[in-house]
């Protein structure tokens, strides 16, 4: 996993998904992206152009382990249960190529950011959720302790880019 490299020194920087609250790491924002679910192609919410979480009341939901992505997942399932139920199941996995296979065999939904939607392979379809719905925080990680002239060039970059 990309934070524990960073944390044991094995990687300098490290582009995730989240902004993780680890008081070892300096975490730069780069920006935040919508999120949607990956259908199989036949599932009747498939003509749709946006989908709601309550459409999904009766879903079996395939998520990232909680530990790869706390606050994602948590964000997930909040949105789940402010739409007044929670999902039918909850089925963990990764990397994101297994989610979508199983999305293709018929054994639930995911979610994915939407900038990774032409990942979806035969047999599913990408959907954008409506919002409001999960974000994605795309960020930098590196460890506190690191020190460089690389990390300033790479804290600048991000930083001209985020204004």
């Amino acid at each position: 996993m990309l934070i524990q490299s960073v944390i044991a020194g094995n990687l300098d920087a490290a582009f995730i998904l989240h902004q993780p609250d680890n008081a070892l790491l300096n975490t730069v924002p780069i920006k935040a992206g919508k999120v949607g679910v990956v259908l199989p192609a036949e599932h009747p919410l498939a003509q749709q152009h946006e989908i709601a979480f309550s459409d999904l009341a009766n879903e079996t939901l395939i998520l990232f382990p909680r530990e790869t992505n706390p606050e994602m997942f948590d964000d997930v399932i909040t949105h789940f249960q402010q739409s007044g139920f929670s999902p039918k199941q909850i089925i963990e996995t990764a990397p994101r190529s297994t989610a979508i296979a199983l999305v293709a065999a018929g054994q639930g939904i995911a979610t994915i950011a939407q900038s990774l939607k032409q990942t979806c392979i035969a047999g599913t379809i990408f959907k954008p959720l409506k919002q409001p719905a999960p974000m994605i925080s795309y960020s930098c990680i590196t460890l506190k302790q690191r020190k460089g002239q690389w990390l300033e060039v790479l804290t600048k970059y991000i930083g001209s880019e985020l204004q």
